[in-house]
């Protein structure tokens, strides 16, 4: 370093202490170009000014070139490292593939950082670059595999995640967390016998080696196996452990009740999610003389294109919080004025529990978009129904229950959707058997649910079954399965396309009866299937998620196609499934009752939420505590 320079640096590090930071910056810069600087000690201080001076990009590129020219290892990994957080935060996809794989080389170990990395590297279409970046990843541990598995299944590989997690189980066989992984893979892959052992051990829960196996679970992974409430509701993988009692602001109090009340939604599936699809009406609904509200939403960039589309009455709505801190979004709401904060995420991917934790919100609600209690975090209400919840379920739960009067799931009117046309040929289905379908998710299908649809199939040989199932590797594991119950391979049809919505309820509507998934129910498909005027067949269930069918099927006035045990159940779809007149009586009561059905009346069902908010609100008001109500 000349005398010169080391003067200049002097003279800018003087101004830097004093906080002098634009000053700094000519200092340092004086009489020469950013992209000159060379000398790491001149770099580190340049970097530090531009994050200083909130210039993120100039920051980025002075950590990267420090990183490329410092000799000092640490260094090189913490300026990589902070480079590469920059860019995630511009979310330039470009400059963070650039510089990915020297970043993950210098920081092995740091797992967050390079999947992290990996996948927005992957969202710029690199793969070369995703390859090389695995090749610098230390593959030893089990944390290296539930995150590849992770990422694998979030870029849409399950079968590669599949392997991934297998190889991890296979070297780590006592990791707890990485089992339970394994397990939710198995259910999305289909491999039937993996999930009939997990089933037989989580029978006995005593076992230590079990018990650790269900601890690790997320939350949302027990529903497709358990309708023990007691146990649904005990802490998950990824429930929160409670705030501190000092964190815990003091809620403020609601408006007036003359005043317009403010509602605030706060959701990561604010795209082109199916729970969009249904609260999309709720939304249009709103008496705007009555109620204000904002949707903060925290859904990727990349997931939210559909907004562009949206009505300016409804964009008007939106607060991005996907780059704000649990602190800010707090703030901002806050600052909003929102009277009533409602949860559409419970136990699910990307949830914001943390924002309900620190809340100052008068009151606070989940609603929809987890079908159970929400633990681990101070949420006064959950809003349900009074088939979904019934009043045993009550001690299970962590929040007071708010029951509607009708159903808990909005949907748009039956005239929402344009009318489309197919038919049994367009999708290779026989015009002269009867066609079973299963078009909920393939994670839905558990053993209990294949072997009852394989024993309806022996007991109703005229007919085929239609499954939703798109993977070839799982059709395969599918068939094998089926094979194993003497179901010969041609009976199945597997449903595989992505079509519109109109296109969907067309081709849904080819079905002659539904097959419902147990213990965790259809809940959007069953409705779905309602609309296309599809019979559905489910059972009584003992929690939330295995009620909703029966709910949507109460709305229609079809509980006689609730059965109340597993043997009720294929004795109902044998009899319809070999009963002409029968299923065209149910078919023809169905094609009534929708017309009128409050499921399908989403101006009713937005009052009666409407009505509940402000129930909720003047026992705030009043100061009185949360507590169960039914809404008449």
């Amino acid at each position: 370093m000349t005398d010169d320079e080391k003067d200049r640096l002097q003279a800018a590090l003087a101004a830097y202490r004093e906080g002098a930071w634009d000053l700094a910056l000519t200092r340092l810069l004086q009489g020469r170009d950013r992209d000159d600087i060379q000398n790491p000690l001149h770099l580190a201080l340049l970097a530090n000014l531009h994050a200083k001076l909130k210039q993120p990009r100039l920051a980025a590129t002075a950590f990267l070139a420090l990183g490329h020219h410092t000799l000092d290892p640490k260094e090189r990994a913490g300026s990589l490292k902070t480079a590469a957080l920059l860019y995630l935060q511009l979310a330039d996809q470009n400059a963070l593939a650039d510089m990915a794989v020297a970043c993950i080389a210098a920081n092995p170990q740091d797992l967050t950082l390079a999947f992290r990395i990996l996948r927005m590297v992957h969202q710029a279409g690199r793969k070369e670059i995703v390859t090389a970046g695995f090749a610098e990843i230390d593959p030893a541990s089990a944390d290296y595999h539930r995150r590849s598995g992770n990422f694998f299944d979030r870029i849409g590989e399950p079968e590669s995640a599949y392997r991934i997690l297998q190889d991890g189980v296979n070297a780590h066989p006592q990791d707890a967390r990485l089992r339970a992984r394994l397990i939710a893979q198995a259910r999305k892959v289909a491999d039937f016998p993996v999930l009939r052992q997990f089933d037989l051990a989580m029978q006995d829960l005593q076992v230590p080696a079990n018990h650790a196996v269900f601890a690790a679970e997320q939350a949302l992974q027990r529903l497709y196996w358990c309708e023990n409430e007691a146990q649904l509701a005990a802490p998950a993988l990824d429930t929160p452990q409670g705030t501190d009692n000092a964190q815990r602001p003091t809620r403020r109090a609601p408006r007036p009740a003359g005043e317009k009340q403010r509602i605030g939604y706060v959701s990561a599936d604010f795209g082109n999610h199916v729970m969009l699809s249904v609260m999309a009406e709720i939304f249009r609904n709103h008496d705007r003389q009555r109620f204000d509200f904002r949707l903060y939403c925290h859904t990727p960039p990349e997931l939210r294109k559909v907004q562009q589309g949206w009505p300016p009455a409804l964009k008007d709505r939106l607060c991005h919080i996907d780059r704000m801190s649990d602190a800010e979004a707090v703030a901002r709401i806050s600052a909003d004025g929102i009277d009533l904060l409602v949860d559409l995420k419970g136990h699910t991917a990307e949830a914001r529990l943390g924002v309900f934790a620190l809340t100052d919100a008068p009151v606070t609600a989940t609603y929809l978009g987890y079908p159970g209690t929400v633990t681990g975090v101070d949420i006064d209400y959950l809003i349900s129904d009074p088939i979904v919840t019934p009043t045993t379920s009550f001690p299970h739960y962590h929040q007071k229950i708010c029951r509607l009067p009708d159903v808990q799931m909005p949907n748009p009117a039956l005239s929402f959707y344009p009318d489309a046309t197919t038919s049994r040929a367009d999708w290779s289905l026989p015009d002269d058997r009867i066609v079973l379908s299963a078009f909920n998710a393939l994670y839905k299908i558990t053993p209990r649910t294949i072997d009852l649809w394989s024993r309806i199939l022996k007991q109703a040989p005229e007919s085929n079954l239609w499954l939703r199932c798109a993977e070839p590797e799982a059709q395969r594991r599918c068939l094998d399965e089926f094979r194993r119950q003497d179901i010969a391979e041609d009976r199945i049809i597997f449903f595989t396309a992505k079509l519109g919505m109109s296109d969907y309820l067309a081709t849904l509507g080819l079905a002659d009866l539904a097959l419902d998934t147990l213990p965790y129910n259809g809940h959007s498909t069953t409705a779905d299937l309602l609309r296309a005027g599809v019979p559905v067949v489910t059972a009584q269930g003992q929690a939330y998620q295995a009620r909703v069918s029966q709910s949507l099927l109460h709305s229609v006035r079809l509980d006689e196609l609730v059965a109340p045990d597993d043997e009720a159940y294929v004795a109902l779809a044998i009899r319809l499934a070999s009963d002409h007149g029968y299923r065209e009586d149910i078919r023809s009561h169905l094609a009534t009752a929708r017309e009128t059905s409050p499921l399908f009346d989403p101006v009713r069902m937005t009052r009666n939420l409407e009505r509940a908010y402000l129930l909720m609100l003047d026992r705030a008001r009043s100061g009185l505590p949360p507590d169960h109500f039914d809404l008449t």
